[in-house]
């Protein structure tokens, strides 16, 4: 069976080589406007002979006879300069590294599995130049008026620091702007999620250009609000609602949970702010007559924060700023992500493995895919 795939990979390979390398003539006859040893007078150059070069992809290595021009500029369209592994295989290796795997292994499986010799310096290069692209991105200028919406979370990723390992809370921003689009904006670490920790995480983002938010969405973390005046002053703090759903349902005993459920979420459906308000009214006293105090008074507490929401005047976006849902799910898969690692060696690395993930999502979501992004990361390697 390895003997047939074997036989097989070079069939494909011999046949990609065949095809690129026609493709190369093909295109320097175009270049030319003369055919191989036609005379013509009016030609833009000359052939002078051919160079090999070989390319790594997920098919294998593929040796390619790269045609030689003189008196004019041309290089083939499908190669980068200096680039001697394809955006396919580079996606892949990246994919690797963000997936929590080493270095070692990563080059164990390009060999096993795509039969693909890389070095160790190699790999390790690409994903430094690839981190080197994840700070350019996680520090770029903001445009200040596009995100009339900034949601922010934090996710805790265990690290070693001082020979001990801890939790360390990750800061993370998305701003939305009035058509429902979003971005992530930032990425940062802190010591706690404190009100020093987040006005210097929001502080940040300002600097960078964030300017004109309206609104800023959390989980209701009682040190967020205070830091949301320091910095944005004049911004509406709208507590997560899923958040707020959660806090409420664990105070009361489980088997009333459902049935607070269904009492509170009617007051999320009204499709103005009195009519809601009156509504949370109603709510609140049954909550207290049927002994469910502390939920009443959570409700009492948290209700105008997580009716903000409602002063947006365009109802269609409520739903997707009156929660933190889309983080959330960020969160989720940055957890996965990070799982195969016990804990990180130092808070850096696991910065730049969040911020690896956090650009190839908004790569695959904004661009037309993530070739630009690897193309960069390849010419620099």
């Amino acid at each position: 069976m390895a003997a047939l795939g074997q036989e097989l990979q070079a069939v494909c390979i011999k046949a990609l080589e065949d095809h690129l390398n026609q493709k190369m003539e093909d295109e320097v006859t175009a270049a030319l406007e003369a055919e191989k040893s036609e005379r013509k007078e009016d030609r833009k150059g000359f052939r002078s002979g051919h160079y090999y070069r070989t390319i790594y992809t997920l098919v294998g290595p593929l040796r390619l006879k790269v045609p030689r021009v003189r008196e004019m500029a041309w290089h083939p369209s499908f190669l980068i300069p200096r680039q001697k592994v394809s955006v396919g295989l580079m996606e892949t290796i990246i994919s690797l590294y963000i997936g929590g795997l080493s270095t070692r292994t990563i080059v164990m499986i390009l060999k096993r599995v795509f039969r693909v010799s890389l070095s160790r310096g190699t790999v390790s290069n690409l994903t430094r130049r690839f981190h080197a692209l994840v700070e350019k991105w996680c520090s770029r200028p903001i445009a200040g008026d596009q995100w009339t919406f900034l949601h922010v979370d934090a996710v805790y990723i265990p690290c070693r620091q001082d020979g001990k390992v801890g939790s360390v809370p990750f800061f993370i921003a998305l701003g939305r702007d009035a058509q429902g689009n979003w971005d992530i904006l930032g990425l940062r670490e802190g010591m706690a999620e404190d009100r020093a920790n987040w006005r210097d995480f929001l502080l940040s983002l300002k600097e960078r250009g964030l300017s004109d938010v309206h609104m800023v969405i959390g989980d209701g973390e009682t040190s967020l609000p205070a830091a949301v005046e320091d910095v944005f002053p004049g911004a509406r703090f709208q507590h997560c609602m899923v958040h707020f759903f959660r806090t409420v349902y664990t105070s009361v005993d489980g088997k009333k949970r459902a049935d607070t459920a269904e009492l509170v979420k009617p007051i999320y459906a009204c499709e103005d702010l009195e009519t809601a308000l009156a509504v949370a009214g109603g709510v609140k006293d049954v909550l207290r007559g049927d002994g469910r105090d502390v939920a009443a008074q959570k409700l009492d507490d948290h209700l105008h924060a997580t009716l903000a929401h409602m002063d947006w005047a365009d109802p269609a976006l409520w739903p997707m700023i009156r929660s933190n849902n889309l983080l959330e799910r960020l969160n989720l898969e940055i957890k996965r992500r990070t799982k195969a690692m016990a804990s990180f060696p130092n808070v850096v690395s696991a910065r730049m493995l969040i911020g690896a993930r956090l650009f190839q999502m908004v790569q695959a979501v904004w661009t037309e895919g993530p070739d630009a992004a690897m193309a960069e990361v390849g010419e620099a390697a």
